[in-house]
């Protein structure tokens, strides 16, 4: 019994790491496209 908390905790852990992996990498993409087209994605944000 005293091994499955720890167990619960690491997956807890690693399932918090891959999410701040996936977070900065769609941050990346965004800025990466905003920097490669920002006109059109001004021209689009103003509607």
């Amino acid at each position: 019994m005293s091994s499955f908390p720890v167990k619960r905790a690491r997956q807890v852990k690693r399932r918090c790491e891959l999410e701040d992996a996936l977070g900065v990498t769609l941050f990346i993409r965004k800025t990466r496209s905003l920097a490669l087209a920002p006109q059109a994605w001004t021209h689009q944000s103003a509607g």
